[in-house]
């Protein structure tokens, strides 16, 4: 039976999320990870202008879009969904060192969604009436079987994974102290806003369960030459987390946006192993 004490996480393969707003360097970070890692390598990307930024580096690829699908026309055809699924199963198959999502939010999120709405003719839940629930409940299904077959191919082939993510500034419930706010003839409950992943639907508040590790991109004020870092504690508007027992370690240390200098904090801090 295996025991966790021999379990090495830098080499156990990382379940990583990063969000941050463009130019934070999110792709900078994978670029770097597709460069260090050895071995079969993919990377899913959306929108597809996301491709130029993986010009030159030795990485198959598939773009998630959907050329057909067009509300504008009344057009609600999709095959994104599809094509990541299938390429999921050929990746559980094979053996796979590196799996990027570039971006999560227009990549598997919009793929998801879009397919769950083109099951009722409509890009808008609004026009549905008492069924305007039933394609949230359907697409946080899906997206969630999703995280849980990545989740474990990772367990099973030691691949590490990086999910890279567009943030998204909203109210978050639970957040701060709530607050009785008066909205024309009714009265509603208020929170503080957080800076999430961007998702659709309640999902958004849960997503941080599956990873490993949650990080904020920023960039370095008055760097230069430019630099971009990983914000990894929580802070007031940022669920930044870790699972490993590291906070010490990464509270002292300014993390670059770089896959392998992550890969030695985690392991210096985990004493070369799970102890």
């Amino acid at each position: 039976m295996p025991n966790a004490k021999e379990m090495k996480p830098a080499e156990a393969g990382l379940f990583l999320s990063l969000t941050g707003p463009p130019g934070s360097g999110k792709t900078h970070f994978a670029r770097s990870a597709l460069r260090a890692v050895s071995g079969q390598k993919f990377v899913f990307i959306a929108p597809a202008a996301e491709t130029v930024g993986y010009a030159g580096l030795d990485v198959e690829y598939e773009q998630l879009v959907d050329p057909e699908w067009s509300p504008s026309g009344a057009v609600y055809k999709t095959e994104a969904w599809g094509k990541l699924l299938r390429q999921l199963t050929l990746l559980e198959k094979g053996d796979p060192k590196l799996l990027v999502f570039d971006t999560m939010n227009f990549g598997p999120s919009e793929a998801c969604w879009r397919t769950v709405m083109q099951d009722f003719g409509t890009d808008d839940p609004r026009t549905l009436g008492g069924n305007a629930r039933q394609p949230y409940v359907t697409y946080r299904s899906r997206f969630t079987e999703l995280m849980n077959r990545l989740d474990l191919l990772r367990f099973r082939k030691k691949c590490h994974i990086i999910c890279l993510w567009h943030e998204d500034v909203r109210e978050l419930p639970g957040q701060g102290t709530p607050r009785k706010e008066q909205e024309k003839d009714k009265t509603v409950l208020r929170w503080d806003v957080a800076r999430l992943s961007m998702l659709i639907g309640s999902l958004r508040e849960d997503i941080n369960g599956w990873f490993d590790m949650a990080f904020y991109a920023e960039a370095v004020p008055s760097s230069n030459p430019f630099r971009c870092r990983l914000l990894t504690v929580p802070d007031q508007t940022r669920l930044a987390k870790t699972r490993l027992p590291i906070y010490s370690v990464l509270q002292g240390t300014e993390v670059p946006n770089d896959f392998p200098k992550l890969l030695e904090v985690v392991t210096k801090a985990m004493g070369g192993g799970g102890k």
